[in-house]
């Protein structure tokens, strides 16, 4: 593996009805230590790939935490609605790629991060348990659940540590009856967004041309009165914006992270013009190429 390609990767990591029964519910357990924060951000990177732009409230708090202002921690709690669990998943990137002082405001803001998690766990937990509890349909219920969250951070970080906990206790109920609503939960996120948003994320996270190709062109071939290649230029324009937004933040490799769009915007070229021949198409996807072209000019 090039170190080069090492870095775009690493690039697109910071920018992935069974029956349950109440007796479960009393093996639950609701805080997460720091040690487990970064396993858990890992675990999240592979669901960040279900959404592409991410929403940007982190570096005015990653600021606020190089100026050591006391107000870090109502800031987190006042935005963490706002705080996705990509901006975890990046937040620990920069973490492992930033050495000596530089690492102080990351992990200021982490430890912000974290009790505001904690502060929602107890919540959080109860709401679990009533899933664990719930009759009926166990989508649906899931679906009431997900609805009443602030945030995804606190139920997945929950369910994961108990998952860890009932398989270190070889519970095998407890953790089939927490994996199903993990699962659900992350196909139910997953669902709510756009196709091709999703099928972006796996371009950018395949290495091949060919198989980006070729799930490129199964995603225009397939009937839809939605305007694909627009909404794929639209896609591509916010994946360029959302990069040139992160320009300067420690760990981000901002060249790595443009080279692979445009590797992905050219083989949405190839794979369009072998589904469908159209000279319109082909230049929205060229003018779409135009900002990502002239930004990697300016990093030239």
């Amino acid at each position: 593996m090039s170190r080069s390609n090492a870095r775009s990767r690493n690039a697109w990591r910071a920018l992935c009805v069974v029956c349950v029964f109440s007796s479960l519910a009393s093996s639950f357990v609701s805080i997460v230590s720091p040690t487990q924060m970064a396993p858990l951000a890992r675990t999240q990177a592979s669901i960040l790939r279900r959404s592409l732009i991410l929403r940007r409230a982190v570096p005015e708090l990653l600021t606020l935490a190089e100026s050591e202002d006391e107000a870090l921690d109502t800031e987190v709690d006042a935005n963490f609605k706002s705080i996705s669990p990509q901006d975890m998943a990046a937040l620990q990137l920069q973490l492992a790629q930033t050495e000596g002082d530089a690492r102080k405001p990351i992990q200021r803001l982490l430890g912000s991060i974290q009790k505001a998690m904690e502060s929602r766990m107890a919540a959080v937990t109860k709401d679990i348990e009533a899933l664990m509890q719930s009759s009926g349909n166990i989508k649906e219920n899931i679906q009431e659940c997900l609805q009443k969250q602030e945030s995804v951070l606190p139920i997945i970080a929950v369910l994961q540590m108990n998952i860890a906990r009932a398989r270190k206790a070889e519970n095998e109920q407890l953790d089939r009856a927490l994996t199903f609503l993990y699962t659900t939960i992350n196909e139910e996120l997953e669902s709510k967004v756009p196709m091709v948003n999703r099928v972006l994320s796996r371009c950018l996270s395949t290495e091949d041309a060919e198989p980006r190709r070729e799930l490129l062109k199964a995603y225009f071939a397939e009937d839809s009165e939605e305007d694909k290649p627009q909404l794929m230029v639209d896609a591509l324009l916010g994946l360029v914006k959302e990069a040139q937004a992160q320009k300067g933040q420690k760990g981000f490799d901002l060249k790595g992270a443009l080279t692979r769009i445009r590797e992905v915007a050219l083989d949405v070229g190839v794979a369009q013009g072998e589904v469908c021949e159209d000279e319109e198409v082909s230049e929205k996807l060229s003018e779409a190429m135009g900002p990502l072209t002239d930004a990697l000019a300016d990093l030239a």
